[in-house]
């Protein structure tokens, strides 16, 4: 996640997949590309490449690219999570009174990698709830940086945080 904006008043992150997004159409215009072409000089297998290759890099752009915002600001004493795909636009409205700060979530997978999301630690009735930025986990650094930016902004010790997963 990048720091769009960090100021006493307002906290601005945005993670946009560009990358993900420019290989998916790229595989996906390649798979059916081959597959016109197939059709064209007289091989209907080709439709099926394209129909199977182009709906592949369609599902791939529908499910895991997602431009995410994390909007902190004092002024209007708000979070806004927002998260768009080509087929979905949520947003979350929180009171900041309510956030304690932000933790890293692991997920292990059985060959022995592990992803990462973040996760805003909400004040609940029963002790701190845990509330994820995206349902997406990731390989890369962005739930330990958006993490850190978050409980920097708004002044949480990394010692305090420990304490925020139980």
């Amino acid at each position: 996640m990048k720091i769009m904006r960090n100021t006493s008043q307002q906290l601005v992150l945005e993670s946009t997949p560009w990358i993900l997004a420019i290989v998916a159409s790229v595989f996906m215009l390649a798979f059916v590309a081959a597959g016109l072409r197939m059709v064209f000089a007289g091989n209907m297998t080709g439709l099926f490449i394209s129909l199977f290759g182009g709906g592949l890099g369609v599902a791939c752009l529908v499910i895991y690219v997602e431009r995410l915002q994390v909007i902190l600001d004092r002024d209007s004493e708000t979070v806004h999570v927002r998260r768009r795909t080509l087929t979905n636009h949520e947003e979350d409205r929180l009171h900041l009174g309510d956030l304690l700060g932000a933790v890293v979530e692991s997920s292990y997978s059985k060959s022995g990698g592990t992803t990462w999301r973040p996760v805003l630690m909400l004040r609940g009735l029963a002790g701190p709830v845990p509330c994820p930025i995206t349902e997406i986990f990731t390989g890369d650094d962005m739930a330990r940086l958006a993490a850190d930016a978050i409980n920097d902004w708004l002044g949480i010790e990394r010692s305090d945080i420990s304490g925020l997963t139980g």
